[in-house]
C-alpha cells in the first residue's frame, strides 16, 4: 500500500512541473486518489490487533462478566463478541484479584493475551479462549 502512495506522489510530482493542462488534471487526480488509500491504511489499522511478542496481543478498557467454571475450576472473564449472536470470548486472567472473583460481575478490564486451546465441551460451540495477563480491571 506504501509503494502505491509513493508512485502516485511520484506522478503528481511530474504531473504538476510540467505546468500544462493534462499535467495539471492528472496531477489532480492522483492527489484525489491518495486520501482514500491513506484513510483505508489508517481504518485497517487497530491496536487491539498489533502483536506485542511472541503471539501476544493488547486489550484495552474491554466489558465482560467474570464467571466461575466447575469442570475446570477455573475463573474468567466472558466477553461477547460484537456483531455476533452468540460468539463469546472467554479470558483466563493470571492473577484475579479476589474482590472480583464473584460470578456475573461486570467489570471493565486491560491486559494482554493469547489464545490457547480448551475443548468445546468446557464452553459450548463459538467461544474462544485466551490466556489473559491482567493489566488493569474495575467494575463496571
Amino acid at each position: 500500500m506504501k509503494k502505491t502512495i509513493i508512485f502516485i506522489l511520484t506522478l503528481v510530482n511530474s504531473s504538476l512541473c510540467q505546468r500544462s493542462w493534462r499535467g495539471m488534471v492528472l496531477g489532480f487526480f492522483c492527489l484525489s486518489l491518495i486520501a482514500p488509500l491513506s484513510l483505508t491504511m489508517q481504518s485497517c489499522q487497530n491496536d487491539e490487533d498489533e502483536p506485542i511478542e511472541d503471539n501476544q496481543y493488547m486489550l484495552n478498557n474491554v466489558e465482560g462478566v467474570v464467571e466461575y467454571n466447575d469442570r475446570i475450576g477455573e475463573w474468567y472473564i466472558l466477553v461477547s463478541v460484537k456483531g455476533s449472536i452468540d460468539g463469546r470470548e472467554a479470558y483466563f486472567p493470571d492473577a484475579l484479584p479476589d474482590e472480583f472473583k464473584q460470578a456475573e460481575t461486570e467489570v471493565i478490564f486491560s491486559g494482554n493475551y493469547r489464545e490457547i486451546e480448551f475443548d468445546t465441551f468446557v464452553f459450548g460451540v463459538c467461544t474462544e479462549c485466551y490466556e489473559l495477563h491482567l493489566k488493569s480491571i474495575r467494575k463496571k
